[in-house]
């Protein structure tokens, strides 16, 4: 059954679960799924578009450093 092929792969059985209804899990999971499946994790890849540029803001929330660099 899902818990115990989850079991032998290294996730849960919700994980499973979510990548079989096409739902997001974090990429370590999708890596052990396709160890497991003896995929390449790249089949399931899509790049960015290329000018995925424009979707940012260009401004940036970060502040400079505090500490001393001695």
């Amino acid at each position: 059954g899902w818990r115990v092929c989850a079991a032998d792969i290294g996730v849960s059985a919700s994980d499973l679960s979510r990548i079989c209804n096409g739902q997001s899990v974090s990429a370590p999971k999708v890596i052990a799924v396709c160890d497991w499946l003896r995929l390449s994790f790249r089949a399931f890849y899509l790049p960015p578009p290329r000018d995925a540029g424009a979707m940012f803001h260009g401004t940036s929330t970060e502040t400079g450093s505090t500490c001393d660099a001695g």
